[in-house]
């Protein structure tokens, strides 16, 4: 009896930290694009669209993987999907046991059809939804960190001449709005030491980005790129954890350039000056509220937004989105041989104990 208790106290130990042996962090959001004049619709012109989704490993060894791909809006077409996988173990051997993956899901949709002053099809809103899932199951080491940084990037270029542009140019500029959707999820578990289970704060993070430029720019590398010319970063959120699950918003916005005149709105659909400490302190309250518990139970729609009109004889434009997880965990140390002995032993005496009042 003490032998096969003794192995089923192991057994059932090493079946409950299985239950819970990888950490999981998700973005999920939706960005709406329309023309400021409805009047004005959006109008496919056939050029291909490029984008591309990016998972960084940082575990032993580190490696990267990018998969790019292409979209379009012919004419008829109004609805695109892709979806990627990048897992660490396919090619790589980790040196710890560490296995991680992402997936990427993004779902393109023109809506609002009807016909323009020339009797063309257009719409009056295009909408990017973007998910991004990254896992880690830790291996075991000593004060070890493991981390994923999954990236999903495209731009879209607006040109009535340019042959790679994907819509024709609006110049009455366009409203944009950010949605944060539901199964947006960071980590259950935050470690409060190298030496436990679970992701760590300081280095997990939900990412997402709005980017607008002069020009046609349909590399996502060139136009996300540090620097890049002319660029506007109308939007960047991030949003952080404790290891309480006490979600902070981190919100900052482009300002006017010589290209591009700038207004914004609340999630009240208010104007608004982000300049304005109060404005913008209620606004990243609002955000932060959304979760509980470090999940995101339901969509929030038009959270933000951000309209735009290009000045001067600007006559193209492009404009991308950047959704982004970075999820940092601990590689759990090897439990020493008197640890195993004494949780085994605790197992056994629970099962002892259940005999014995079952017993009486």
């Amino acid at each position: 009896m003490n032998r096969i208790g003794f192995g089923l106290a192991i057994a059932l130990t090493l079946a409950g930290s299985a239950l819970a042996d990888q950490v999981v962090a998700v973005a999920h959001d939706r960005v709406g694009k329309s023309p400021k004049q409805a009047t004005v619709g959006i109008k496919g012109v056939g050029g291909i669209g490029k984008g591309n989704a990016t998972t960084t490993f940082k575990f032993h060894p580190e490696a990267t993987e990018k998969t790019p791909f292409e979209k379009s809006f012919p004419f008829g077409f109004r609805i695109g999907a892709e979806s990627v996988d990048h897992i660490y173990s396919i090619g790589h051997e980790e040196k710890h046991g560490t296995s991680g993956t992402s997936h990427f899901d993004i779902i393109y949709q023109l809506t609002g059809e009807f016909e323009d002053e020339l009797e063309d099809i257009v719409y009056n809103l295009v909408e990017a939804e973007a998910g991004v899932t990254a896992k880690i199951r830790p291996g075991e080491s000593e004060n070890q960190t493991v981390s994923i940084d999954a990236s999903l990037n495209d731009p879209f270029a607006f040109s009535n001449t340019h042959l790679d542009a994907t819509f024709g140019f609006i110049p009455g500029g366009m409203d944009t709005s950010f949605t944060l959707l539901a199964g947006t999820v960071f980590p259950a578990v935050f470690a409060r030491s190298l030496s436990e289970f679970g992701a760590l704060s300081a280095g997990t993070s939900l990412q997402f980005r709005q980017r607008l430029m002069p020009g046609v720019v349909t590399d996502p590398d060139a136009f996300w790129a540090a620097g890049a010319e002319g660029a506007i970063d109308l939007w960047t959120l991030a949003f952080r954890s404790d290891d309480d699950h006490n979600v902070t918003a981190d919100l900052t916005f482009g300002e006017n350039t010589t290209d591009f005149l700038l207004d914004y709105r609340n999630h009240l659909g208010q104007s608004f000056d982000p300049s304005d400490a109060l404005s913008m302190a209620l606004l990243l309250d609002f955000l932060a509220s959304e979760f509980q518990h470090g999940s995101v139970g339901s969509d929030v729609n038009n959270a933000f937004g951000v309209g735009f009109t290009p000045l001067g004889e600007l006559s193209e434009f492009t404009l991308g989105d950047s959704t982004v997880v970075v999820l940092t965990t601990t590689e759990v140390p090897t439990p020493e041989p008197a640890t195993w002995l004494l949780t085994a032993g605790a197992g056994l005496w629970m099962i002892r104990n259940r005999r014995r009042r079952f017993l009486r």
